[in-house]
């Protein structure tokens, strides 16, 4: 989640940012609450990153973000689907493996993997997000992970999920994703 400061006072939130980064300096206006911050200029946004707290359910579009993991011991058998993909999006990964009615949109760099949880990519293991703290190549502001952790949404597909006590079948699914832009 996004909030972007324009004109001193007025707020904007969003999931997304769509619209090309600037010179910090074109964001010159001082906060009108907090004199000593800057807040945006004229049609420019002073842009920051909501940090959500871990309990709570990150959104990003139809999916849900569900972490940071290391790359499982085999990828092929626990991801069977796989494809690199030119300018990387959160988007393009979960619409692709919506398509192939995968429940989980898995990001590694450039290339997206699809799957269903099972014993071989549990998701009971999460790591430390800034371990994927690698930006998309089509979208600056989303992160991609890289070949060793990857950044997991669920998707809004219905499938068969693994739990410690065996197979669950239920529904899946919705995902989430700084500077001075152009508004």
């Amino acid at each position: 989640m996004y909030a972007g400061l324009e004109f001193g006072a007025e707020c904007y939130c969003g999931h997304k940012i769509q619209a090309p980064n600037v010179s910090d300096s074109e964001c010159n206006m001082e906060c009108k609450g907090e004199k000593s911050n800057l807040c945006g200029g004229a049609n420019r946004l002073s842009i920051y990153r909501l940090e959500l707290s871990q309990e709570s359910a990150r959104r990003y579009g139809s999916s849900i973000f569900k972490g940071c993991f290391h790359r499982p011991d085999n990828v092929t058998l626990a991801l069977p689907i796989s494809a690199v993909i030119q300018n990387m999006s959160v988007d393009k990964c979960v619409d692709m493996c919506t398509e192939r009615e995968k429940t989980l949109a898995v990001l590694g760099g450039d290339r997206c993997h699809c799957g269903f949880p099972t014993p071989l990519f549990s998701l009971h293991e999460p790591e430390d997000e800034s371990l994927c703290l690698h930006h998309c190549l089509g979208e600056e502001f989303e992160t991609c992970g890289n070949e060793e952790y990857f950044v997991v949404y669920q998707t809004q597909v219905q499938g068969n999920i693994w739990c410690l006590k065996g197979l669950y079948k239920g529904p899946i699914g919705q995902r989430d994703m700084s500077g001075c832009i152009i508004n």
